[in-house]
């Protein structure tokens, strides 16, 4: 994997933490926190760049290790995307509930690209 690619890879965990983190800004402990709420609040930008850059990092990586789970965790980051322009569609506490669970399946597709990335 080249230096690009790795690099892609770490700005691509790094929006994936801040997407991740976006529940905090409603905890008593980051709630009156100016820096953490300016760090959380463009939610959507991260998962846009989110979306960009990890299609370009798995273009850059090829038939590398990790491919299919890659596809996969990409492929529910579409849905979880594409979903949220549903939000005014639907109810609010069933968007709600599509965009968490999604979000966590999308979590856990990231780790197990991650890890089977990493065993080669």
């Amino acid at each position: 994997m080249t230096a690009f690619n790795h690099i892609l890879a770490a700005i691509s965990v790094v929006l994936v933490l801040l997407c991740a983190a976006f529940p905090l800004r409603k905890n008593r402990r980051f709630y009156k926190n100016r820096f953490f709420q300016g760090i959380l609040n463009p939610h959507i930008v991260y998962a846009l760049l989110l979306l960009v850059i990890s299609l370009m990092h798995g273009i850059i990586a090829g038939k590398q290790a990790g491919m299919i789970s890659g596809k996969a965790a990409w492929m529910i980051l579409l849905v979880l995307v594409l979903t949220s322009f549903l939000k005014r569609k639907i109810k609010q506490e069933t968007w709600i509930k599509l965009h968490r669970i999604s979000s966590v399946l999308f979590l856990i597709a990231v780790c197990v690209h991650i890890v089977c990335a990493l065993i080669k």
